[in-house]
């Protein structure tokens, strides 16, 4: 049986700017915030689908 995708998930640093750019250039869209996710330091998680794959 063959499995395909339909969509993909991934989460990156609210800060960092030149990733989401790269994301969005992929298709990513920012569609959530989960606040306080990553440590040292202390940053949001900005979650990225692309539901068109």
């Amino acid at each position: 049986m063959e499995e395909t995708l339909s969509a993909v998930t991934l989460e990156v640093r609210a800060g960092n700017a030149a990733a989401i750019s790269l994301y969005k250039s992929y298709g990513f869209k920012a569609e959530a915030i989960r606040k306080a996710y990553y440590r040292s330091p202390v940053e949001d998680a900005v979650i990225m689908w692309n539901r068109s794959i």
